[in-house]
């Protein structure tokens, strides 16, 4: 028995829940990515809120006021958090995604040159 099929045969079982012969994190990332983008969008809407006293019980809306010199750097900071954080979020998942393609590429690449050498 070869390296490949030793490792391929300790990953698949019987139970298909149970094996790692279909991998289900690249259908996983098409429902994370999204709630990502929402939950950041989400913390970043309440905290920027919190920042000037609009969410009931914020005990941040005495130190910063519309016309305060603080107001313009606080806005920028939570756009800065939003589109980085959403970016970097982004950069994960593509980055995951990328993993696993190459592993189904590797895998047909192993498929294939197992059956060019069954047929020698």
């Amino acid at each position: 028995m070869s390296h490949s099929s030793d490792l391929k045969s300790s990953f698949d079982s019987p139970a298909p829940s149970m094996g790692f012969g279909t991998l289900v994190t690249p259908k996983l990332m098409r429902v994370m990515y999204p709630l990502g983008v929402l939950a950041i969008c989400v913390v970043s809407l309440i905290s920027f809120l919190g920042e000037f006293g609009e969410l009931p019980g914020s005990s941040f809306g005495s130190k910063f006021s519309i016309d305060s010199g603080h107001a313009f750097f606080t806005i920028c900071y939570w756009i800065g958090f939003l589109v980085g954080s959403n970016l970097s979020w982004r950069v994960v998942c593509e980055t995951t995604i990328v993993f696993f393609r190459i592993h189904d590429v590797l895998a047909r690449h192993d498929a294939r040159s197992e059956s060019r050498t069954s047929d020698e």
